[in-house]
């Protein structure tokens, strides 16, 4: 697998949060400077990012299991990696309740939920288990067919926009520290994680990165203020998937599909089901050097009808979405925790080789 591939697929990951919840999160954490937000996460995410990778590469060859199982035994990497496990677990059962109740509210209303969570987490584990490589082969061929839409999409409304609903621009208090939908906007930050199971012989480095982040925080900042400049705040705090309706503001007859969200709608599905495949993988993969030494199929199979059922038993929006807010603590933990702890393992290992 080639760094540019890794790289792409890096960028996708983000994207398939930028699409879905992203926004939302960010409306309600402020009602002005909206970018404040969205750039403090991104410039969190660089340094977290770089921490990651310098402590990847001062033990290359090595994923992040076997570094931090070498500095501090079996169970100190379990007891460290345990809510990491649970982040992706849970991230997982929400990432296709969400994505499903968009799929069937957009495309298939007349679809009973169990049809359309089956088919979602079929796609899905079927790409985890083809590994890795695959899913990074995959993801090339996914971003020249959806990124033209996806851009098309978020930009094709601009005829619309009121570059005043942009004021004010500054907020000196920067207040959405303050609001608990602003960590759970994180999420959309934790698709780097993924750079530590791959073992690598040749280091990532940060200096090649640099392109892949500034497109992430455009693509972030365009989610929040194409509907912005479309809706106003005021509208905003009332639509579940500003988003998405945004680019339902203009009639375009010329377009294949006369209904624009389709578009928007498919590509988020095909990104989703490409992150669920990446975090799956990464749950099989910590779970067997961790805990359970066994086939993968097997694995996959459990995992994959826990997810299907769990998923099915969520009752409504309100309850995903506080079903969200308490996986933020394992979504934080994993971003600034594992960082963190691989560089120090890394160091320890340097300094007492075994």
């Amino acid at each position: 697998m080639s760094k540019w591939m890794i790289y792409i697929l890096l960028l996708q990951v983000h994207l398939a949060a930028a699409l879905s919840f992203y926004a939302v999160k960010i409306f309600d954490s402020t009602t002005k400077a909206h970018w404040e937000p969205v750039l403090a996460s991104c410039l969190l995410e660089v340094v977290l990012v770089w921490i990651y990778l310098k402590g990847l590469s001062l033990s290359k060859g090595k994923n992040l299991v076997e570094i931090i199982r070498g500095a501090v035994g079996k169970w100190g990497a379990i007891l460290i990696l345990l809510p990491f496990v649970l982040f992706i677990f849970f991230h997982l059962i929400l990432l296709a309740r969400n994505q499903i109740t968009d799929i069937n509210i957009t495309l298939l209303p007349q679809t009973p939920l169990w049809a359309t969570t089956l088919v979602y987490v079929i796609l899905l584990f079927y790409a985890a288990s083809k590994g890795i490589a695959v899913i990074a082969r995959m993801s090339v061929a996914l971003f020249f067919l959806f990124m033209p839409f996806v851009l098309f999409s978020l930009l094709i409304s601009y005829k619309n926009f009121d570059l005043l609903n942009a004021f004010p621009l500054w907020d000196p208090t920067m207040s959405f520290v303050t609001k608990p939908s602003y960590y759970v906007s994180m999420y959309a930050h934790t698709g780097f994680l993924f750079l530590g199971m791959l073992s690598l012989k040749k280091s990532v480095t940060m200096r090649k990165m640099w392109s892949v982040f500034a497109l992430i925080a455009f693509f972030y900042i365009a989610s929040v203020y194409v509907p912005l400049f479309i809706f106003g705040q005021e509208t905003l705090i009332l639509l579940e998937h500003p988003t998405l309706i945004a680019t339902d503001t203009i009639d375009l007859e010329w377009v294949v599909f006369d209904w624009l969200p389709t578009f928007f709608i498919v590509s988020s599905s095909a990104l989703s089901i490409l992150e669920g495949a990446v975090s799956t993988w990464m749950f099989i993969l910590l779970i067997r050097k961790l805990i359970l030494p066994v086939q993968e199929l097997w694995l996959l199979l459990i995992f994959g009808f826990a997810v299907y059922v769990l998923s099915l038993m969520i009752p409504n929006v309100h309850r995903l979405n506080h079903f969200d807010s308490v996986n933020t603590l394992f979504a934080l933990y994993s971003i600034i925790i594992i960082p963190v702890v691989t560089v120090l393992s890394s160091l320890k290992q340097r300094r007492h080789p075994s």
